[in-house]
């Protein structure tokens, strides 16, 4: 009987020699799965890229004047009239600096005053009125002074009035 040192395994397998394709193999399976996963990403970032350039068209750009139109709708939606009347303060100096290309929303009222007094183009009972409000608007909001709803009403209709003569080019 032979050694066991020179027992051989039936039929020869462990005999033949190693491949040498065999690394080759797994390699190339490993680098086409890395080449789909990149290829896999890059698809999936093309697609968000795509979809959010397709959503950024389809919203429609508001222009200065259609965004003071939906900042004066939701003053009817305040229930504190100090909210209104400082939505309605701001949307008459964004809307003068629309038409005057002048830094309005920046002047303390004094100054916005002194910049209507030295201006022809605005009529004095325009004046007088925007001096009255700014006067009720800097109570209201500086000085914590009560605003009813009847007086609120009142300058929430006159500010619409003032800025769609603004934005349609009449003089005030």
């Amino acid at each position: 009987m032979p050694s066991s040192a020179e027992v051989k395994p039936p039929h020869g397998i462990f005999d033949l020699a190693p491949s040498s394709t065999i690394g080759l193999t797994t390699a190339l399976f490993y680098a086409t799965l890395v080449l789909l996963l990149i290829l896999l990403g890059l698809g999936a970032y093309v697609y968000w890229r795509r979809k959010k350039q397709k959503k950024a068209r389809m919203t429609h750009a508001l222009t200065p004047w259609e965004s003071l139109q939906l900042t004066l709708k939701e003053v009817e939606n305040k229930s504190s009239p100090a909210e209104a009347i400082g939505i309605l303060n701001h949307s008459l100096r964004q809307g003068l600096e629309l038409k005057l290309r002048e830094p309005f929303t920046a002047y303390t009222s004094a100054e916005f005053l002194a910049y209507l007094q030295k201006n022809s183009q605005f009529s004095s009972d325009f004046q007088a009125d925007c001096a009255e409000f700014l006067k009720t608007a800097d109570k209201v909001l500086f000085a914590y002074q009560p605003c009813d709803e009847l007086e609120r009403r009142r300058w929430e209709k006159q500010v619409r009035q003032w800025l769609d003569s603004l934005q349609l080019g009449q003089s005030l």
